[in-house]
């Protein structure tokens, strides 16, 4: 392993508050009208009825986030596109969120040039690329990230980037029903200085390396609800791409529908997974009582499982602390599987082979 890169990977970890703040604040200022390109005074007094974010991997977890912490406060509908195609509904009255930490993901590029032909209103997220350049040749307003708290360079490393960059975006287009100011003072409280942001980091370091600890040589089974979805999701991905190991997450109250006969066969499955629930008091009182239960159930059929419960006590509290929690235990997970968290030599080859 890469001594260089674990510690890169490291220190995108704890910069990941600075990733959020600093893509909250400067996406906000990006899509102001005053202060965007000549367009942006045009696009955003046009009236938006729904929204799509195209974004892959890294990039669209994001926009995952923040759709279920803040279900509650975005104004029309919001899809993610994880695919080349572009939806029906996409009109002029769509708001188009083209989001792609290296600013060349093909699926997100293809989608952009169909959106452009049906006159949907769009901006761009992006460290540069290929999406940097059409943007500045349409005209289309865009977020240039300048990725100095992500040293590592991977888009999942950078996943508060796009957190920050998401939610600064959607309460720049007013699609928000949270003010800025609340917001802002949300994330203050959450973060409310340096040295605090570091005794959070710290914090989470300390409690991912513990939950690696549990995991390590088992598939996690990552379970949440309502705003926590997206971080449930990420965790997993996290995983997945850090960890090299194989992970899944599903949510409540679907799981209890489905999965509960699923966990009885093939017969060495109980052997290896490891259920890791997430509990909130921001839940509906039945989906509180489904983890519970669902625990109870695991557990008379011998499968491992762990309740967790935030304590933030807010939906972007909550949110983050999950996905923060994620990213470290994908870390610590990579140590003991004795692998390298940086590079992803399989999605690499498999990138080289498509072309």
């Amino acid at each position: 392993m890469s001594k260089k890169d674990i510690e890169l990977v490291k220190q995108s970890l704890f910069y990941l508050p600075e990733q959020i703040l600093t893509s909250w604040k400067e996406s906000n200022e990006a899509f102001q009208p005053k202060a965007g390109p000549p367009q942006a005074d045009k696009i955003k007094k046009k009236q938006i009825n729904a929204i799509a974010v195209f974004g892959m991997g890294g990039s669209g977890l994001g926009a995952d986030i923040v759709r279920s912490m803040m279900r509650a406060q975005i104004l029309t509908p919001f899809a993610i596109i994880n695919n080349y195609s572009v939806p029906f509904f996409v009109n002029e009255k769509t708001l188009c969120i083209f989001s792609s930490y290296s600013g060349n993901t093909e699926e997100v590029i293809e989608a952009y040039k169909e959106v452009k032909k049906r006159g949907a209103q769009m901006c761009v997220i992006a460290t540069g690329g290929k999406l940097a350049e059409f943007a500045k040749k349409d005209k289309i307003p865009a977020y240039i990230v300048n990725p100095k708290y992500n040293p590592a360079g991977a888009p999942r490393l950078g996943v508060g980037y796009s957190v920050g960059a998401i939610l600064g975006t959607l309460c720049a287009y007013g699609v928000l029903g949270l003010s800025r100011a609340s917001v802002d003072m949300e994330l203050k409280r959450i973060f409310p200085s340096h040295s605090e942001i570091k005794k959070k980091t710290a914090h989470f370091s300390v409690l991912g390396n513990v939950l690696a600890k549990r995991i390590f040589g088992r598939v996690p089974v990552l379970v949440g609800s309502s705003h926590l979805e997206g971080a449930v999701h990420t965790f997993a991905n996290e995983i997945n791409e850090t960890a090299k190991n194989f992970s899944a997450h599903f949510y409540l109250p679907e799981l209890d529908h489905h999965l509960l006969e699923g966990i009885l066969k093939p017969a060495g499955l109980k052997r290896n997974l490891f259920f890791i629930i997430f509990e909130s008091e921001l839940y509906h009182p039945r989906i509180a009582r489904r983890c519970k239960l669902t625990a109870e159930v695991l557990k008379k059929n011998g499968i491992l499982n762990l309740i967790l419960n935030p304590s933030q006590t807010s939906l972007i509290g909550e949110a983050l602390d999950i996905t923060i929690l994620g990213c470290f235990t994908a870390y610590f997970l990579s140590k003991l599987n004795k692998v390298n968290p940086l590079p992803n030599p399989w999605v690499d080859y498999f990138k080289k082979k498509l072309k």
